[in-house]
């Protein structure tokens, strides 16, 4: 049996029950997000668009010190460090340890941010 998933404007993506990708809303909370990724960690994985390029989340934790962040967007990339990415959520912060861009293995999210040179204020689609 085939589904129609419809997402803001990216159209119609089908999928069946052997190829099913679940997208992650960044105005989620990031305790939501979080539990996401860990529930579809590995198969069939939480994915997040960004410039246009499925990416695929892997790790992510919540960060222990609750830093409260004005003047963020959802999927706002707010700093990025050694320990991965910290992305602005509808409430609260994530930090994304792990991704797997297209075609790529798994890797720290720290080293695909420095190989695509992505900064601070760049943004994840909603």
């Amino acid at each position: 049996m085939i589904f129609g998933i419809i997402f803001q404007k990216y159209a119609i993506i089908e999928t069946s029950q052997n190829n099913f990708q679940l997208f992650i809303n960044w105005q989620n909370s990031a305790k939501k997000i979080h539990d996401k990724i860990r529930g579809l960690y590995l198969c069939p994985s939480a994915s997040a668009i960004f410039n246009d390029i499925k990416i695929k989340i892997i790790e992510s934790e919540i960060p222990e010190n609750k830093e409260i962040i004005k003047n963020t967007e959802p999927g706002e990339i707010i700093d990025i460090i050694k320990d991965g990415i910290k992305i602005s959520t509808g409430a609260g912060v994530i930090l994304v340890k792990k991704v797997q861009p297209p075609g790529k293995k798994p890797m720290n999210a720290f080293d695909w941010c420095n190989g695509a040179r992505i900064k601070p204020g760049d943004k994840f689609n909603i």
